[in-house]
């Protein structure tokens, strides 16, 4: 029963972010762009669904705003599309509450929400400009990327603590990287991700691919762990 109390909650927040995102009664292509943001948001960004829910039902139009600053403030955002801004705006929402939020008061809003002091150290922990840039570009298509364009995904990636981002159209990319740069690299197997080492400039970087559906086999979606390694 709560579960299915649970399911409606999120159905009717949803419902609000679709409606408001059109200012117009939800079309099937409206509640596909609330839904993605959602998926967007929580899953790739970490926001937890409370905050979610409550940001999106308080100060939609903010939301909105941002996400319209953020296309038109930046090169690398005018191509993003709009479920993807509004999943980082909504973020750049989180993390300024998270540095001003007290818990020690027991009528914070991240109290009321029941967010744990963890999740507000690992955000305040994170480059929130450094983790959007990559997250915002991470919709592109990279097939026709340049070797020094998947370099310096790999270096700006290295700056990040650990991260959701997925990358939809990459591994092929990967692939043909790791060859033309004559890496060694090692497959896990099933699709299931890879690793390899990778000398750029007078740096020498750790790279792990996870593959985060191996059903899709060469078609699935990747993330990637980036450290510089150090003899």
């Amino acid at each position: 029963m709560l579960s299915f109390i649970g399911f409606l909650t999120v159905c009717f927040f949803i419902f609000l972010l679709t409606k408001a995102l059109l200012n117009k009664k939800p079309s099937s292509q409206s509640i596909e762009y609330g839904v993605e943001t959602r998926k967007l948001a929580t899953n790739e960004l970490d926001v937890p669904s409370s905050y979610f829910n409550y940001l999106t039902n308080k100060q939609i139009d903010e939301i909105k705003n941002k996400a319209i600053y953020l296309k038109d403030s930046n090169s690398i955002f005018k191509e993003a599309d709009w479920p993807r801004l509004m999943a980082a705006s909504i973020y750049l929402f989180f993390t300024k509450d998270c540095e001003s939020e007290n818990l020690k008061n027991s009528n914070s809003l991240f109290n009321l929400l029941k967010i744990d002091q963890t999740i507000i150290d690992k955000v305040l922990s994170t480059n929130s400009h450094q983790l959007i840039s990559l997250f915002v570009q991470a919709g592109k298509d990279y097939e026709f990327s340049s070797d020094n364009e998947i370099k310096k995904l790999i270096t700006e990636h290295a700056k990040l603590s650990e991260n959701n981002i997925s990358y939809a159209k990459l591994s092929k990319r990967i692939d043909r990287f790791v060859e033309d740069e004559q890496c060694g690299i090692e497959y896990f197997g099933g699709y299931r991700g890879s690793r390899f080492f990778i000398d750029i400039e007078d740096k020498c970087y750790y790279v792990l691919t996870i593959g985060l559906n191996p059903e899709k086999e060469e078609a699935s979606s990747i993330s990637l762990r980036v450290s510089e390694y150090k003899n």
